[in-house]
């Protein structure tokens, strides 16, 4: 049951983010269809269905990231932060930036 619970808090929070960031999109997109676009039905409601499928899979990632990993990565810093040699906090700093820099597509597009 606490597992439960731990899973479920702050989904509330994430889904208003989510529809907060999505709709303005989706506003947009019904308005241009009306005006502009006037696609077919069937392929407008395809698009909407889209729309819907990227909010859930946008909500649950979000989701996974705020339950997962801020809190190891609260603890990790909070650790590192306590270690007595600070001096290593600006290597290892470096080398986790380097690391996450390294992991990204997008940087790897832009090269």
């Amino acid at each position: 049951m606490n597992l439960l619970k731990q899973i479920f808090t702050g989904l509330g929070t994430q889904v208003e983010e989510v529809l907060l960031a999505i709709a303005p999109i989706v506003i947009l997109f019904v308005l241009l269809n009306v005006f502009s676009f006037k696609l077919k039905p069937q392929k407008f409601w395809r698009i909407m269905l889209g729309f819907l499928i990227t909010t859930m899979g946008l909500i649950l990632f979000l989701h996974g990231v705020n339950i997962a990993y801020v809190p190891v990565g609260k603890h990790l810093g909070t650790e590192l932060a306590r270690m007595e040699s600070n001096w290593l906090l600006i290597p290892i700093g470096f080398i986790m930036g380097f690391l996450v820099g390294f992991a990204e597509p997008a940087i790897h597009v832009m090269v």
